[in-house]
C-alpha cells in the first residue's frame, strides 16, 4: 500500500468496524433506557395476570357459595316444609319435623363445608317472604340479632352478596321458589376469617389485599399496613375494575416505595384485590446499564474479523444469486423457446397432414395414395420426436406430472398393441400378447403408461429384423409387471448401463441405422418412477432384450363374477396361437375346443371363431361360416383390420361380425362370449357430420381450408373465420342456434381463443367451443378449461379425435336446422338387434345406436372419450361438495356435463347437471349439495361407460 495513499483510505476497513460499533455502543445506552419502561410494562403485564389468576378463584370461591344455597333452596327439605305448610299443617301437627330437617340439613352443611380446620359457614337461617324464620341453624343462633323481618323486603328474587357493617361477616342469600313463586330464602353467614384463608399468599410476594370495592378500605386486618393509608384507600376507591394506575410514589415499608397500583375485581361479591408493584421488585428484574455497555464492547476486536467475513459471504451469496437468477432465465426461455418452437412446427405441420388426409380420401384405389399415406407416416413421426422434447423439457424443468384416476389396465394394454401392432405385422414380426388375470379397475395415469407401453414396444419392433415380440402381462405381489421381449439385436453391459440417459442409444451406428432421438427411454423411465415404479432391462447381444415394468397396483378390483356360460370353437387357428388360448380359457373355467376344416358338426349353441385368413383364401370356409350364421350359432372372425376390408367379408357374409384383432388376447375371447351382440367393425363409417353446423376461426388461411375440407367430407356445413372480432359479428347477425359448435385457434393476434370463448360464452352461452392448439402441454389445456373451451385438440389434428369431440360436446344438429335448409335424409337407421337389451342405467344404448345407424364400435369409442372427461370432472365435483372452489367453477363443470349427457342419452344426468349449473349460476345455497348428487349419478356413468368399453 503506498503511503501518499489517503489514509482514510488506507484505513477504511477499521474506520468502518469503529464506526459500527461506536453506533453499537451508543444504541446500546438508548436501548437500555427504553429497556427499564420495558421491563416495567413487562412486569405490570405479568402482574396484572397473576392477579387476575387470584381473583378468578376467589370468584370461583363465592360461585362455590352461591351454588351451596341454590342446592339448599332447591332442596327436598325445604320444598316439604312449604308443601307442609300449605297444606295447612302446623309446629303442633306435623310441620315441626319438617322445620327439624331443615335445621339439621343447614347443620350438616356447617360441618361439611371448611377450608382446613376453618367452616366457612357461621350461621344459615330459612325465612319466608315476610321474614318470618323458619328455621336456623350454627354458632350462637339463640343469640343471633338479624332482622329479618327488616332484611326480607330488601332482599330480590335473585342470589345475593352482602359485606355487613361489622365488616366481620359476609351474607349470602338465595330465594326460594316452589312451582315459579318465591316462597322465601336461604341465607348464610360466611365469617371473612374463612375468606383470609383461602386467599392466603406466600410472604414473598408484592403486597395484595382484599378490598371493599365501593370505599377501597381492606377487609382482612391481616392484609399489610400500607393499604390502610388513607391515599391507598381513596385511591383504590377511584379505580375501576381490571384497572391500573403507573408513576406512583407512595412509601410503603422501610425504604421502598409503590411505583404502580393494581385493582381487579372479584365476580359476584362486592368486593375487589389490590396489589403494589414496587421499586424494589422492578429493580431486581433489570440489568444495569453499565453492564450491558460492558457486555457491548467484549466483541470489539471479533466484530472487525466478522465484518469482512461478513463481506466476503455476501459477495459470494450474491454470486450464486445471480448464477440462479440466470439460470433460471435461461431455463425460462428454454422452455419459452421450446413451447413456440413447437407452435410454429405444429402449425405447417398441421397444413401438411391435414392436406395428405385430403389427398389420402381423394387418391383412393390409385398409386398417389401411398404417396399421401407415406407423408402422413413421416409427418407422425415427426410429431412424435416434437413430443418426446416436449416431454424432455418437462422433465428437466421437474415438471413432470402424472394424474391418478380410474382406469381398466387391459383397456390400455389394448390401445398401445393397437398402435404398434401393425408395423409388427407388417415387418413380418410375430407380435403375441399373454395375459394372466389382470384387474378390471386401478388408479393411475393411463395415457402416461400408454406412452411408457408404445415406447418399449416400438423400440422393440424397430430393432428387431425377424423373430417375435412379446409383451406378457400380470400381477405380481400388488404390482402390475408389463414386460416386454424381443429377438432383436440385444445390448451389451455398457451400453445398458447408459440406456436410460437422455439422447443416449446402443451406439452411434444405431443412431443412424434406426433414427430416433434417443429420448424415449430417458422419458419412459422418467414417467415410471413419477409413478412410484420400476424399469429393468436384461439383453444378450445378437439374441434379443427383455424390458420390465412394475408399477403399484392402486385401489385396484378384480373381476369376481362366474366365467360366462358356453364354449367356444376355435376354426382353424394355427397351433402356436390355438394352444396357448386353449390353456387360458381353461384357466378361467370356459371350455373350448379345435376344429382345422370346415363342415365338423356342431354340438349345442357354441360361439364359432374362424380365422379371416382361411374365410378370404377358401369359399369352402365362406359357405360353412354363412351355413353356421344361418342355424343360428353366434360366429367371430379372427384377424387384421386390414384381412376383413381387403377380403371385403363383410358383404359376402351379409352382415357385420365381432373381429378379435390379432396379436390374440384370452380376455377379448371371454368378452366375446359374455357379450355376444353383433359388434359393427371397427372402421368409422363416412358422413359422421351430416347436419352439423360448425363455426371455425383460425387466422392461418391454410389451417381453415384443411378445416373445411375435413369436416365437408364429413357431411358438416362449415363456415370460417380469420379473427375473433369477425366470428363475434357473425354470430351477432346470425339467427339463433344456428351454428352447433365453435372451432377456434387458441394463438391469434388481436383477440385470443381465450378471450373470445368468454365473449361467445358472454352473450351465447349456451353454445360450446372447442379449442385447436399447436400447443400440446398441459398448461394450455387447463388454460382452456379455465376460459370456458370444452375440450383442447392439439394440432395437427387427427380426424378421428376432432369428429368425436364434436359429436361429444356439440347441440344436437337436428335442432339448429332451418326450413330453408333441410337435412338430408340419411338411410333408415338399423334397428338393434332382436336380442339387444332394454335400456338400463344411466344411458339409453339403444338409442344411440340408432342415432348413429348401428356404428356400436364409434358409440363404444365415444363412451370411452367421455369416460375421461367424466372421471376427471368427478374428482372436482366431489371436491366442490365438500367446501373446495367457487361456484363459477361448479357451474362450468355442470354445463359440460350437461352437453355430454344430452349426446350420451343421459337424461336423468341431463336434467340434474341443467339443475347444478343454474343453481351455480344463482349463488342458491343448496348449489354444493345439487354437486354432491350429481358427482354420484357421474360416478355410476363411470361405471356404466366402463362396462360398456370392458364389452
Amino acid at each position: 500500500m503506498s503511503a501518499d495513499e489517503p489514509l482514510l483510505k488506507r484505513y477504511r476497513k477499521s474506520a468502518i468496524a469503529f464506526a459500527i460499533f461506536i453506533a453499537y455502543a451508543v444504541g446500546l445506552l438508548f436501548y437500555n433506557l427504553g429497556l427499564q419502561q420495558r421491563l416495567e410494562q413487562n412486569l405490570l403485564d405479568a402482574a396484572r395476570l397473576e392477579l387476575e389468576k387470584e381473583a378468578g378463584g376467589l370468584s370461583y370461591y363465592f360461585s362455590e357459595r352461591r351454588n351451596d344455597l341454590a342446592d339448599l333452596a332447591a332442596s327436598e327439605v325445604v320444598a316439604n316444609y312449604f308443601s307442609s305448610h300449605d297444606l295447612g299443617m302446623s309446629v303442633e301437627y306435623g310441620l315441626s319435623i319438617n322445620i327439624q330437617a331443615v335445621a339439621d340439613k343447614f347443620e350438616h352443611l356447617l360441618e361439611q363445608k371448611r377450608l382446613g380446620a376453618v367452616r366457612i359457614y357461621g350461621h344459615m337461617a330459612l325465612i319466608d317472604v315476610t321474614g318470618q324464620l323458619i328455621g336456623q341453624s350454627g354458632a350462637g343462633q339463640q343469640d343471633w340479632r338479624e332482622d329479618f323481618t327488616r332484611l326480607a323486603p330488601q332482599l330480590n328474587d335473585t342470589p345475593n352478596v352482602t359485606l355487613l357493617t361489622s365488616g366481620d361477616q359476609l351474607r349470602f342469600s338465595s330465594p326460594v321458589r316452589l312451582k315459579e313463586k318465591l316462597r322465601g330464602y336461604v341465607i348464610a353467614y360466611s365469617p371473612v376469617v374463612a375468606l383470609e384463608s383461602r386467599s392466603a399468599t406466600p410472604a414473598s410476594r408484592r403486597p395484595e389485599a382484599i378490598l371493599v370495592t365501593a370505599t377501597g378500605e381492606p377487609v382482612s386486618k391481616i392484609d399489610p399496613e400500607v393499604f390502610f393509608r388513607p391515599e391507598l384507600t381513596q385511591l383504590f376507591a377511584g379505580m375501576r375494575f381490571n384497572d391500573t394506575r403507573q408513576n406512583l410514589d407512595l412509601p410503603t415499608t422501610g425504604q421502598d416505595r409503590a411505583i404502580a397500583a393494581i385493582k381487579q375485581g372479584i365476580e359476584g361479591s362486592p368486593l375487589s384485590l389490590a396489589a403494589l408493584i414496587t421499586k424494589r421488585e422492578l429493580e431486581a428484574q433489570s440489568i444495569p446499564s453499565l453492564l450491558l455497555v460492558a457486555v457491548g464492547a467484549i466483541p470489539l476486536a471479533a466484530l472487525f474479523i466478522v465484518i469482512l467475513e461478513l463481506r466476503q459471504r455476501r459477495r459470494a451469496e450474491q454470486a450464486n444469486e445471480n448464477a440462479r437468477t440466470e439460470a433460471e432465465r435461461l431455463a425460462r426461455v428454454r422452455s419459452e423457446f421450446l413451447a413456440n418452437m413447437s407452435h410454429e412446427i405444429r402449425t405447417p405441420l398441421n397444413a401438411i397432414l391435414g392436406l395428405a388426409q385430403l389427398g389420402q380420401l381423394g387418391s383412393s384405389g390409385r398409386r398417389a395414395e401411398q404417396h399421401f399415406v407415406r407423408i402422413i407416416e413421416s409427418g407422425q413421426h415427426l410429431l412424435a420426436i416434437i413430443n418426446d422434447i416436449l416431454d424432455y423439457s418437462k422433465i428437466e424443468a421437474g415438471k413432470l406430472s402424472v394424474e391418478r384416476i380410474g382406469f381398466d389396465p387391459g383397456h390400455v394394454i389394448d390401445s398401445a398393441v393397437t398402435l404398434t401392432a401393425e408395423r409388427a405385422f407388417s415387418s413380418g414380426l410375430d407380435f403375441r400378447v399373454i395375459e394372466e388375470p389382470l384387474p378390471i379397475h386401478c388408479e393411475g395415469d393411463p395415457l402416461r403408461l400408454s406412452q411408457v407401453l408404445v415406447n418399449l414396444l416400438g423400440n422393440a419392433i424397430k430393432f428387431t429384423e425377424c423373430g417375435s415380440i412379446t409383451l406378457d402381462a400380470r400381477v405380481e405381489n400388488d404390482m402390475l409387471r408389463l414386460q416386454i421381449s424381443d429377438t432383436g439385436i440385444g445390448m451389451s453391459p455398457e451400453q445398458i448401463g447408459r440406456l436410460f440417459q437422455p439422447f443416449e442409444q446402443a451406439d452411434g451406428s444405431t443412431t443412424r441405422r434406426f433414427g430416433g432421438t434417443g429420448l424415449g427411454l430417458s422419458i419412459s423411465a422418467r414417467i415410471v418412477e413419477a409413478m412410484s415404479g420400476s424399469i429393468q432391462v436384461h439383453s444378450t447381444p445378437g439374441a434379443g432384450s427383455t424390458f420390465t415394468v412394475r408399477i403399484p397396483l392402486v385401489a385396484a378390483r378384480f373381476d369376481d363374477s362366474p366365467p360366462p356360460a358356453g364354449q367356444l370353437v376355435l376354426a382353424g387357428l394355427p397351433g402356436h396361437e390355438s394352444d396357448p388360448l386353449l390353456a387360458g380359457l381353461s384357466d378361467r373355467g370356459i371350455h373350448a375346443s379345435i376344429i382345422d376344416t370346415p363342415g365338423t358338426e356342431l354340438t349345442g349353441k357354441a360361439t364359432v371363431v374362424v380365422d379371416a385368413r382361411l374365410a378370404e383364401g377358401s369359399s369352402t370356409w365362406r359357405e360353412w361360416l354363412g351355413n353356421l350364421r344361418a342355424s343360428g350359432h353366434r360366429t367371430a372372425l379372427v384377424g387384421r383390420l386390414e384381412e376383413i376390408d381387403s377380403a371385403s367379408l363383410q358383404d359376402s357374409l351379409s352382415g357385420r361380425l365381432p373381429l378379435l384383432e390379432r396379436p390374440l388376447r384370452v380376455r377379448h375371447f371371454v368378452n366375446c362370449l359374455r357379450n355376444p351382440e353383433v359388434i359393427a367393425a371397427t372402421r368409422p363409417a363416412s358422413m359422421q357430420l351430416g347436419g352439423y353446423s360448425i363455426l371455425a376461426v383460425d387466422d392461418n388461411e391454410i389451417n381453415r381450408m384443411v378445416l373445411v375440407s375435413l369436416l365437408e367430407n364429413e357431411g358438416a356445413r362449415v363456415d370460417c373465420e380469420a379473427s375473433g372480432a369477425d366470428t363475434l359479428a357473425r354470430l351477432q347477425h346470425s339467427p339463433a342456434n344456428y351454428y352447433d359448435i365453435v372451432l377456434t385457434d387458441i394463438q391469434m393476434p388481436a383477440m385470443d381463443g381465450y378471450e373470445l370463448t368468454r365473449r361467445i360464452h358472454a352473450n351465447h352461452p349456451a353454445l360450446p367451443v372447442l379449442g385447436l392448439t399447436a400447443h400440446a402441454g398441459a398448461e394450455t389445456r387447463a388454460r382452456c378449461l379455465a376460459a370456458g373451451i370444452l375440450a383442447h385438440i392439439p394440432k395437427p389434428l387427427a380426424l378421428n379425435v376432432l369428429i368425436t369431440e364434436i359429436q361429444l360436446h356439440s347441440r344436437h344438429p337436428a335442432t339448429n336446422l332451418t326450413a330453408s335448409e333441410p337435412m338430408p335424409s340419411p338411410a333408415p337407421p338399423a334397428p338393434p338387434p332382436a336380442d339387444s337389451p332394454l335400456p338400463t342405467g344411466l344411458i339409453d344404448w339403444n338409442a344411440l345406436e340408432i342415432q348413429f345407424r348401428g356404428k356400436t364400435s364409434f358409440v363404444t369409442r365415444l363412451a370411452s372419450k367421455a369416460l375421461t372427461n367424466y372421471q376427471a370432472s368427478s374428482v372436482r365435483l366431489h371436491a366442490i361438495a365438500a367446501g373446495e372452489g367457487e361456484l363459477s367453477e361448479l357451474s362450468f363443470v355442470a354445463h359440460s356435463i350437461k352437453g355430454t349427457a344430452g349426446t350420451l342419452k343421459a337424461a336423468a344426468v341431463h336434467e340434474l347437471a341443467t339443475s347444478t349449473d343454474q343453481a351455480a349460476r344463482d349463488g342458491a345455497p343448496a348449489s354444493r349439495q345439487l354437486a354432491g348428487q350429481l358427482a354420484e349419478q357421474v360416478d355410476a356413468m363411470v361405471r356404466e361407460l366402463e362396462a360398456r368399453i370392458r364389452e
